[in-house]
């Protein structure tokens, strides 16, 4: 079994915040799931959507929490 750390302060952070409390969740799934699987940080725009809602996903993009890969 893997562990992810994540920074105490993770929560209060600004843009998580600004995320809110959906996507906040959103992105430590996705960190789980790019931990587990390897990916360096990458997750296929197919797993995200399966972790999560597409509103949740264009949240974290729009408070800098996500880049989305454009290839």
């Amino acid at each position: 079994m893997a562990w992810v750390r994540l920074e105490d302060g993770f929560p209060e952070h600004p843009k998580v915040v600004e995320a809110g409390p959906v996507a906040a969740w959103l992105l430590v799934r996705m960190i789980c799931y790019a931990n587990r699987n390897l990916t360096d940080g990458y997750v296929p725009k197919a797993a995200a959507l399966e972790l999560g809602a597409k509103r949740a996903i264009q949240r974290l993009v729009e408070v800098g929490l996500l880049t989305p890969n454009r290839t």
